[in-house]
């Protein structure tokens, strides 16, 4: 009976842990989603620029697009060495599953998804551990 106080005790205590991680995962990523979801930052003016760049012209365009002129003035970005196409990718592929049941902006979702990202990979790493430990 005390061994099963003790893992059920534990088990509380890796929930409570992670219900805090979740909620400072939030509070850290909520300023960005806070009055009328502004971007504040610079971060996610790229997020929504590359991923319009993929709604508009495809995953193609943004692979053959060589230099954003509009970021990093003067001389521009450099598309092919410091754009990581995948979270771009997934921002559009959200927002054309999510935009039918909503009126959801590109700009919406790219506020957001971080945030759900973060709580998401919370409980990937939990899982993990959970299944290295036993």
């Amino acid at each position: 009976m005390g061994g099963e106080m003790a893992v059920q005790r534990e088990r509380w205590m890796h929930d409570g842990i992670m219900v805090l991680l979740c909620l400072w995962t939030i509070l850290l990523r909520l300023p960005t989603a806070r009055n009328g979801l502004a971007l504040l930052d610079g971060v996610s003016y790229l997020n929504v620029h590359y991923s319009e760049k993929i709604r508009d012209d495809g995953l193609q365009g943004l692979i053959s697009w060589e230099r954003d002129t509009l970021s990093w003035h003067p001389s521009g970005r450099n598309i092919t060495m410091d754009v990581h196409p995948a979270l771009h990718l997934l921002a559009v592929v959200v927002h054309v599953v999510l935009a039918p049941l909503g009126n959801l902006s590109l700009e919406q979702v790219c506020v957001w998804f971080p945030l759900a990202v973060g709580v998401a990979g919370l409980f990937i790493v939990k899982m993990l551990a959970e299944e290295v430990t036993g």
